[in-house]
């Protein structure tokens, strides 16, 4: 099944805007220089220059610059997966590198706005890992990666355990455990690390009130919105916001 490339964008990062993130898509981020750490799932891995690593729709990860890094982020679509594993490492480091250098001359170059040349040297890449790989097309989406991304889209909304369970046909205790398996947290302690993630951009990015922002986070009140913000973060919601408008 051919990807349905979305966005193509080259860019430089000193640190990332948002270290912990869920993307929305799947997105395969290959280095052309520098490096960066990333965490998910209970793993861990550095991805440096020539080397790639996939973001899967509606997964938490942890991303850290550990020096300055030129990173191509390809977003797109696929009924089938095409990456078999998160930490990504192509054979033909040369060949690779040579296709990041045509992507940066259309970034920079007269067919800037191009979409088509980008769209053909992604079908390059996939085409190399393919190759390498001995990939064949995969199995229906897993239920459960279908729910977790459901999860991650409405994090703020209440979703019981049972609710989440049923949609996959799976017993709740089996549900959970495949959850974990799968994100590295309980199927509530990933509903919090997504609240707590967009409680912390709230509070640094807009001067929302506070109980403006328990709400928009799925929370009664501002006072269970507080307690919870200290409980995961060890910090209330003004100190933070104060810390993160100082920085």
């Amino acid at each position: 099944m051919t990807p349905k490339l979305l966005v193509h964008r080259r860019v430089e990062k000193n640190k990332f805007s948002l270290e912990d993130y869920v993307p929305s898509d799947d997105i395969l981020a290959i280095v052309e220089s520098g490096g960066f750490k990333f965490s998910t799932d209970g793993k861990r891995g550095f991805v440096g220059i020539g080397e790639a690593v996939l973001f899967k729709k509606g997964v938490l990860y942890h991303r850290e610059i550990t020096e300055p890094a030129v990173i191509h982020l390809f977003r797109y679509r696929s009924e089938a997966p095409i990456f078999i594993t998160s930490k990504i490492v192509f054979k033909e480091k040369e060949r690779i590198m040579s296709t990041l250098a045509l992507l940066r001359r259309v970034d920079t170059g007269v067919f800037k706005n191009d979409f088509d040349y980008r769209y053909r040297l992604f079908l390059d890449i996939v085409t190399q890992y393919e190759l390498e790989n001995g990939c064949e097309p995969t199995d229906d989406p897993d239920p459960v990666d279908l729910v977790i991304m459901e999860i991650t889209n409405s994090s703020c909304n209440k979703m019981h355990l049972s609710e989440m369970s049923a949609k996959t046909g799976l017993s709740y205790i089996h549900f959970s455990r495949r959850f974990k398996q799968k994100t590295g947290m309980t199927p509530s302690d990933y509903v919090a690390a997504l609240k707590l993630q967009k409680a912390k951009h709230l509070l640094s990015e807009t001067d929302l009130l506070i109980r403006e922002i328990a709400t928009l986070c799925g929370f009664e009140n501002e006072y269970y919105f507080s307690n919870f913000f200290k409980k995961q973060a060890s910090i209330s919601p003004s100190k933070y916001r104060s810390l993160a408008k100082e920085s």
